[in-house]
Order: C-alpha cells, then sequence, then structure tokens
C-alpha cells in the first residue's frame, strides 16, 4: 500500500503544481489577491466582508505567508498551498479508505479521484480556498472518529482546532459540522457525548464573532448568483465535485447519474458498518442539507 500511497500524492503535485506556476491569476483568484495584497489585516478583513463569500481565514493566512517573504509582486507562489493540501488530501483519502474497511483497490479508487479529478485538480491550483476547505473535512471525520474512540485532552483539542480553522476557511464547513455533531449526539453517550459536543462547540464559538459580517454578506446578495432551485443539479453534484462529465448530451447525463448511484450506494454500504459510518453519512448529508436549504431560498448550490 505504500507504493499506492506515494503514488497517489505524488500525482496528485505533479498535476496541480505547472498550472500553479503558471497560469495567470483568474477572476475569483484577482479577487483573493486584491485581499491579501491590502496594506493591513483590518483592511484585508474589511474586503472579505465586502467582496467575499467565505469568511477571512484562509485569506489572513495567506496574508501573513506574503509579507514572511518580503511581499513578492506576484503572488502565484502562493497556490503551492493548495497543491500541499490535495496532494496531503490524496494521501490521507487512501489511508482514511483503508481506516474504514475500504479494499486496497477501493482506497487506490477513492485516492485517485481526490488526487486526479478535474475539478480537485483546478481548485488544487488556485488562489482560492476550496482545496483547504476538502482537505479540512477530511479531517475534521478523522479527529472526530478519534475524539469518539477515546475523548482524551489532546484529541478534543485537536477537534476543536479542526472546527475553528475550518469555520474561518469557508461556510461550507459548518454542512459538515453539523452532520458531526448529529452523529455525536446520536451515537455518543453519557460523557463522552458532552466532552465531544463541547470540543465541536468550543471550536465554532470564535465563528461567532464574524456573524454580523456573515449577515452582511449574505444580506448583500453574495450568495445569490446560483439561480433557483434545480433537482437536476443536485443530482449531477457529485460527478461535477470531482469534475467528470462536464459536457452536455442524454450519454454524459445518463453516466452523471450513475455516478451519483454509486456513490449513494457506497455510502449505505457504509451506513451499514459500524466503522464507516460517519463516511457514509458525510457522503450525503452535507449535500441534502445544501439542497434543502437552496430549496428554501437561499441560492448556495453550484453544481
Amino acid at each position: 500500500m505504500a507504493i499506492v500511497l506515494v503514488t497517489i500524492v505524488g500525482a496528485a503535485v505533479a498535476a496541480r503544481v505547472l498550472p500553479a506556476l503558471e497560469e495567470p491569476l483568474w477572476l475569483d483568484e484577482v479577487v483573493s489577491a486584491r485581499i491579501i495584497m491590502q496594506p493591513s489585516p483590518t483592511g484585508s478583513v474589511i474586503r472579505v466582508r465586502k467582496t467575499e463569500s467565505s469568511p477571512p481565514g484562509w485569506h489572513l493566512a495567506n496574508w501573513a505567508a506574503w509579507r514572511a517573504v518580503g511581499r513578492p509582486s506576484r503572488l502565484e507562489w502562493l497556490r503551492l498551498f493548495s497543491v500541499a493540501f490535495g496532494a496531503l488530501l490524496g494521501g490521507l483519502v487512501v489511508l482514511y479508505s483503508r481506516s474504514i474497511g475500504l479494499s486496497r483497490l477501493g482506497a487506490a479508487t477513492a485516492g485517485g479521484l481526490a488526487a486526479l479529478g478535474p475539478n480537485v485538480v483546478a481548485h488544487g491550483a488556485e488562489l482560492r480556498p476550496y482545496a483547504l476547505l476538502t482537505l479540512l473535512a477530511l479531517l475534521f471525520a478523522i479527529a472526530l472518529e478519534r475524539a469518539a474512540r477515546l475523548p482524551s485532552r489532546g484529541r478534543l483539542v485537536g477537534l476543536a482546532l479542526v472546527v475553528a480553522v475550518g469555520c474561518y476557511t469557508h461556510y461550507f464547513f459548518l454542512l459538515s459540522l453539523a452532520t458531526g455533531t448529529a452523529w455525536s449526539l446520536v451515537r455518543l453517550a453519557g460523557r463522552d457525548r458532552l466532552r465531544v459536543v463541547g470540543a465541536m462547540v468550543a471550536g465554532l464559538s470564535p465563528f461567532l464573532v464574524w456573524l454580523p459580517s456573515f449577515r452582511y454578506q449574505y444580506r448583500h446578495d453574495l450568495y445569490a448568483y446560483n439561480g433557483t432551485f434545480n433537482l437536476r443539479a443536485v443530482a449531477y453534484s457529485y460527478a461535477r465535485v470531482v469534475g467528470l462529465l462536464g459536457e452536455t448530451g442524454a450519454l454524459a447525463a445518463v453516466v452523471r447519474l450513475l455516478f451519483a448511484a454509486v456513490v449513494i450506494a457506497g455510502a449505505v454500504a457504509l451506513l451499514l458498518r459500524r466503522e464507516g459510518e460517519l463516511a457514509g453519512l458525510f457522503a450525503v448529508v452535507p449535500v441534502a442539507l445544501t439542497a434543502l436549504v437552496w430549496l428554501l431560498g437561499p441560492h448556495i448550490f453550484n453544481e
């Protein structure tokens, strides 16, 4: 399995590094660059509040990294953080898949999709927070399972830190947090449940400071560009997550639906096995919650 792991991590880096260093910044990345190049953290936060649809944590981390190396005129090198996050994602998917009982082939397939899926590669080579968000969702699942098995102080602190960083990276992390919290309330008991849920609440608490700015972003329609609810977009979302079959046509549509069916069948199979239960929930519940919010009005779903 070590050879598979090294191969997947190496392939993830190879697929991302050249576009990351050679391609010019595109529209959304220019928005990120303008935030990162603000003269102060306060200026960056104000610009995030006015121009972004995410919290400021990722932007402030890049703001600090850019200044730490002397504020070079080109910001493309900051994309290397996304490259690293994508490579870690591919490797951790393999390891996590094996830990919940997937076969070697299944783990390699999951890791390969995480490493080389066209959409995942694209986000792993850009100056945006999505590569980190994806990695943090997986780290959250791992940290939560570890804390649930043995709620030691170190594991609970680690869980709280992942939650805090995730909440300040992107709002969609809250969907994973909601899923994990519901699982903890149902599956854990007594003191263990209190400690694990308490750790997640502690990690969430710093995000409360940002809530007025989140409300400002929402009220100024920074989420309103995705259109009204479309069930087809939800059904196609699993294929689109990894960037498969983006073309139009009946055959592509059928294959996208089959891909979604395979994912859901895999999630059901995991739900039937205790060690894979949380992974199965993470495969379907965040998507379902997003679709539900979209159905209720806010246009937050992007196929």
